[in-house]
C-alpha cells in the first residue's frame, strides 16, 4: 500500500486545539482586514471634508468675477495712472484681487 493509500484510509485527524488555534488567526486576520477598511474609509471621509470647506471659502463669484484696478501715484503734473484687469476671488468674506498673467494694462 503507497503512503497516500495510508494517509487517506488513517483515522487519525486534526485535534480540537489545532482546529481552535487555526479559527483564531482566521478570525484575527478578518478583524485586522475591516480594521483596516474603516481606517481608510475615515480618512478619506476626513480629506474630502476638508477639501469641501476650501472649496467654500474660495468662490469666484460669476457676476464679479472680472473688473478693473485703476493705481495712482505721484502728485500735480506728475502723477501717473495706470489701469490692470482683475479677477475679483471671494476668500471667505475678505476680497481678493489677482491679475491673470495675460492682463490688459492700459494708461502710462
Amino acid at each position: 500500500m503507497c503512503a497516500m493509500q495510508k494517509k487517506w484510509r488513517s483515522q487519525a485527524g486534526e485535534s480540537l486545539a489545532e482546529v481552535l488555534v487555526a479559527l483564531l488567526i482566521c478570525v484575527v486576520g478578518v478583524v485586522m482586514m475591516v480594521a483596516m477598511i474603516a481606517a481608510s474609509t475615515r480618512v478619506v471621509d476626513k480629506s474630502t471634508r476638508a477639501m469641501h470647506q476650501q472649496y467654500a471659502l474660495t468662490d469666484i463669484d460669476s457676476k464679479d468675477a472680472t473688473g478693473k484696478v485703476t493705481v495712482k501715484w505721484g502728485s500735480g503734473t506728475e502723477q501717473k495712472t495706470r489701469t490692470f484687469d482683475v479677477v475679483i476671488q471671494k476668500h471667505g468674506t475678505a476680497s481678493v484681487f489677482y491679475a491673470p498673467k495675460d492682463a490688459g494694462v492700459q494708461g502710462g
